[in-house]
């Protein structure tokens, strides 16, 4: 985590494990030795596959946006506006 942002207070280990999976994965593109597997415990292998491929769907879909400059729809409100 950065240190202006503190994780999510998530009850369910299954929650704990995929959110820091998913920062592992997106901010410093990998995951510890530790985090890989108790995602596999916790999870199974099967659903850390999937979790990755919607990772890398999500991924693709930011990049393309940001990429074309793809604008909001006429009079769509920016969710990030600060």
């Amino acid at each position: 985590m950065s240190a202006t942002r503190s994780p999510p207070a998530l009850e369910r280990e299954d929650e704990r494990i995929v959110h820091r999976f998913a920062v592992g994965v997106t901010t410093a593109h990998g995951v510890c030795d530790e985090t890989w597997a108790r995602a596999q415990a916790v999870l199974g292998m099967r659903s850390v596959v999937d979790l990755v491929g919607v990772l890398g769907c999500c991924g693709l879909t930011s990049m393309t946006v940001k990429a074309f400059r793809i604008a909001l729809r006429e009079g769509a409100e920016d969710p990030f506006a600060a």
